[in-house]
């Protein structure tokens, strides 16, 4: 029972929310990558993990190569050299192998062994790279979201972020001065030099080598081809290159 003579007013702030959407696929990034077989580990050299939240397999790391050509791992083929391999793909999940739809570690293994039994030279999996963030990763995409001001490391803590932040400085225009300067139709030009953020990977420099062209994968979308000093490249698009 209200004892008060005068009712509190309502708030007059206005939220506004924005709409709520669902997707039937978890992920925003999936790489199409060919596994050349080179050995006969039962599972081509890959090291496979559980993903305690979505119980999904992932890759957790990747068997190092021995002395000489035979004692070379399959899983070090999908990239341009092992560093590549590790960088882009450790922590990666496996939605797909051989064009086979993957989501427990048992099916993954399944897949592997049918594989073996074909005795194949080649086969394809869909890599899906969901890199830990960093703290200016977070930072940046809570700026953009315009959420209310709060402590990174009192709200979420130290170890939810990738290390690396120190290296956030070494970029020599960040995203919002990119857009800031030319606007959001910002269009890069051979020779642009980027400084990537890749998580709990660091941040890895490389420029503009090539484009622009489209791809039809995903939609008609315009790419540029980025190189990275590792010798790795990637096709990206121009709002991707001003991060």
């Amino acid at each position: 029972m209200d004892l008060r003579k005068e009712r509190v007013p309502a708030e007059t702030l206005t939220i506004t929310i924005p709409p709520f959407t669902t997707s039937e696929h978890p992920f925003f990034h999936e790489d199409d990558v060919t596994v050349k077989v080179v050995c006969k580990s039962g599972l081509y050299g890959f090291e496979l993990s559980k993903d305690d939240c979505m119980k999904r397999v992932y890759i957790s790391g990747f068997k190092k190569d021995g002395k000489g050509t035979k004692s070379r791992k399959s899983c070090n083929t999908i990239s341009s050299s092992k560093r590549a391999t590790r960088r882009k793909y450790c922590g990666a999940h496996i939605t797909a192998i051989d064009d086979e739809e993957i989501v427990t570690m048992d099916q993954a293994k399944e897949k592997f062994a049918e594989l073996r039994s074909k005795k194949v030279d080649s086969f394809t999996m869909i890599l899906a790279r969901e890199p830990k963030p960093s703290k200016s990763m977070t930072r940046r995409a809570h700026d953009e979201l315009e959420l209310q001001d709060f402590d990174l490391d009192d709200n979420l803590g130290e170890d939810y972020f990738a290390p690396g932040d120190d290296l956030e400085g070494d970029s020599s225009m960040t995203t919002s001065q990119k857009t800031n300067e030319f606007g959001t139709d910002y269009v890069p030009t051979i020779g642009t030099k980027i400084n990537k953020d890749f998580g709990s990977k660091g941040f890895f420099e490389g420029e503009v080598v090539l484009g622009p062209h489209s791809v039809t994968k995903g939609g008609n979308i315009v790419v540029r081809k980025v190189q990275y000093k590792d010798g790795d490249r990637e096709e990206m698009r121009a709002l991707e290159i001003a991060y």
